[in-house]
């Protein structure tokens, strides 16, 4: 498939004292496909969001270059106009990111009318239109935020994000903050625009689950750095990192037996040795990995083919136990 979002080399830099900075996103290669969901998972501090922030030019970038559609974007230049009108972005909690002080028909046409204009008439069919699309009444235009429920104001957001007819909305923790059955409606509300609009997502979550759900290929980051890529599928029924089988492990599960063996597993798999920090020349997850050896401390791992169909960045690829299915599904 032709790739619509390229990202290669991505580095970004933050500065923390005078002439200091820390990395949070190191050397990131990327790609989503028109029509793919791209999921993008790991912790905290992983920086996910920053390389979202980077593809819509809210962070400037420090090297490496992103590519939209074939054309690629000035990396330093901050708030940049083109071509992100073709981009929209769902936010994590949907009650900040709502005015509270508008309706919510003018924070479904804000974006339209910031980047194309038009009449009145035709502003208002649109907005009608996108609630319509999300599952929202037309008479919810004229309503505001706190009347809504947490799950309809989100489905406020994806209304806002696609009211430009974007060809990438990027959905950065978009259901994190909702309770597991209004997540479910949301994830299968974006999944059922994507069918009907054809439109790519680059979706963010902490959650290898959700991300499985709705994902086409999978992404996993630890400090900056990829660990692991691979079809969703297979990823989760083969993970080969430890820190993707961490992952796995660490997500609840609602029998008490299997919630046992996910914590004894995610204990073995995770054990705190030498500084808090990874040394530059080491593997960031050596510190915490159970299957570390002195190699892991002494020089980064280089990305070697994976089994999910996608890269392994691990010095023991291929040399760990293998994992089986029930212990992690």
């Amino acid at each position: 498939m032709t790739a619509l979002l390229e990202v290669e080399g991505l580095c970004v830099d933050y500065p923390v004292k005078r002439r200091q900075s820390f990395r949070a996103v190191d050397g990131v290669d990327l790609t989503v496909a028109a029509g793919e969901t791209l999921g993008l998972v790991g912790e905290s501090g992983s920086g996910k969001s920053t390389i979202a922030k980077a593809i819509l030019g809210i962070t400037p970038v420090t090297s490496g270059t992103i590519r939209f559609d074939g054309v690629e974007l000035d990396p330093r230049r901050v708030r940049r106009r083109t071509p992100v009108t073709d981009m929209g972005v769902v936010f994590q909690d949907p009650v900040s990111s709502l005015d509270p002080a508008k309706t919510v028909g003018y924070t479904v046409a804000e974006p339209l009318l910031a980047r194309k204009g038009g009449d009145r008439a035709e502003v208002r069919r649109r907005v009608a239109e996108m609630l319509e699309l999300v599952g929202l009444p037309a008479g919810a235009a004229s309503r505001y935020p706190a009347q809504f429920s947490g799950g309809q104001r989100q489905r406020i957001a994806i209304a806002r994000a696609f009211v430009v007819r974007p060809r990438l909305v990027i959905c950065d923790e978009a259901v994190s903050a909702l309770d597991l059955s209004v997540q479910a409606q949301i994830l299968n509300l974006l999944s059922d625009v994507q069918r009907e609009l054809g439109v790519s997502y680059l979706f963010i979550s902490h959650d290898l689950s959700v991300v499985e759900h709705i994902s086409d290929r999978v992404v996993v980051l630890y400090r900056g750095r990829v660990m692991e890529t691979g079809t969703a599928r297979e990823l989760v029924r083969s993970p080969q990192h430890p820190y993707t089988r961490a992952l796995l492990a660490a997500a609840p599960v609602q029998d008490p037996a299997r919630q046992r063996r996910r914590r004894e597993l995610r204990e073995s798999y995770r054990v705190q040795r030498g500084p808090a920090l990874p040394l530059a020349d080491s593997c960031p997850y050596a510190h915490r990995c159970g299957f570390a050896v002195d190699a892991c401390f002494q020089r980064q791992p280089v990305p070697q083919p994976g089994a999910a169909g996608g890269i392994v960045t691990c010095h023991r690829h291929g040399d760990l136990p293998a994992v089986q299915v029930e212990e992690v599904a």
